[in-house]
């Protein structure tokens, strides 16, 4: 490996580390975030919630089962959660040259090449996660030796990221009883499957779409990157709300869920009602939480990335990081026919 090029990932606090570059030979800039799941790497990657940041994982060993072949199943993708890789750059502690799975297709490293997407590997990613996790989310740069490095700290939130990675088109998947329109803010293909799997028929419409005249049993909310305030302040909704604050009341008397995925959509409802939501804390993208729901003494298992919180009264540490899904979730209550128990719609993803 005489051939390996040096990486630098700098911290807009002036912290460095250098490591070594795998994966496409260029420079980029974006917000750090940290995740902390064991396998599942490609969906990460193709997560649209990860649009315009560079992801630290957590666990030590990335790259080792390759990447998955790019099969279909029912129109999507079946072993990805989109078309395409939406990270700008990868941080891993130590990358596996060598892949081995039944189902790999090709090398991590190859991939995130084809894609134009950078890696470093050979950085404590256990500091950086610390640092993340003590300041705060931070802006940074991935510099590749012989790449010139970025002149500033490119700030992906300030950007509509919605509308790049939003569906440009009308889209149907399955043909189940209930027509449920999902406005797909960055939504993963797996909200879709586990949709259609209840016997609904998915309407996946564009972020900005008026779908107030299509038939509907139901509409959600998909998951998404970025700050809906970015969303609201460029394009105005067909119907006079603003697009991207998720100001659904027009919609009387129809249910209406917020997905857990990502916090932007949940910041929008509570931008809708009056109080005004805090980023995510700590940069955090977990691959599950346990919730709390003291009301009906339950616990769910939630496949949020790094959800906001409410700015409330403060509680305990856990219950302000990880709010309670009836108090930071759900617009309405009400679920239609067939679907949820309690009073619940619920969509595991």
């Amino acid at each position: 490996m005489s051939d390996k090029k040096t990486a630098r990932l700098i911290l807009e606090d002036g912290t460095q580390f250098e490591g070594y570059s795998f994966g496409a030979e260029t420079s980029v800039s974006g917000e750090v975030v940290f995740n902390t799941a064991m396998t599942g790497y490609p969906e990460s990657l193709t997560d649209p919630s990860y649009s315009g940041q560079i992801l630290v994982s957590t666990y030590p060993l990335i790259g080792n089962y390759g990447v998955p072949q790019f099969t279909e199943q029912d129109g999507l993708l079946r072993f990805f959660e989109s078309d395409r890789i939406h990270i700008r750059a990868l941080v891993v502690s130590d990358y596996s040259f060598e892949h081995s799975h039944w189902n790999a297709s090709e090398s991590l490293g190859q991939w995130l090449k084809d894609n134009g997407v950078p890696g470093i590997w050979g950085v404590d990613t256990r500091r950086i996660t610390k640092i993340i996790r003590e300041r705060g989310v931070m802006l940074g740069k991935l510099v590749i030796e012989g790449s010139p490095e970025p002149a500033e700290f490119v700030d992906p939130n300030k950007e509509n990221l919605a509308a790049l990675v939003s569906t440009k088109q009308v889209e149907t998947y399955g043909n189940g009883k209930y027509r449920i329109v999902l406005v797909d803010c960055g939504c993963k293909y797996n909200i879709v499957r586990c949709l259609t799997k209840r016997n609904a028929t998915v309407i996946r419409v564009p972020w900005d779409y008026d779908f107030t005249q299509i038939d509907y049993d139901g509409v959600m909310l998909s998951n998404g990157p970025g700050d809906p305030a970015v969303r609201g302040d460029d394009r105005q909704h067909p119907q006079g709300d603003r697009a991207g604050q998720a100001d659904l009341r027009h919609l009387s008397g129809q249910p209406i869920v917020v997905d857990r995925g990502r916090s932007d959509d949940l910041q929008a409802q509570v931008r809708s009602s009056e109080p005004q939501p805090a980023g995510a804390d700590g940069g955090h993208g977990p691959g599950r939480h346990h919730v709390p729901e003291p009301r009906l003494r339950r616990r769910y298992d939630d496949a949020r990335r790094g959800l906001g919180a409410l700015l409330r009264e403060p509680q305990r540490r856990d219950e302000r990081r990880h709010p309670a899904p009836d108090e930071a979730v759900f617009l309405r209550t009400v679920p239609p026919r067939g679907f949820g128990r309690s009073g619940r719609y619920r969509i595991p993803v």
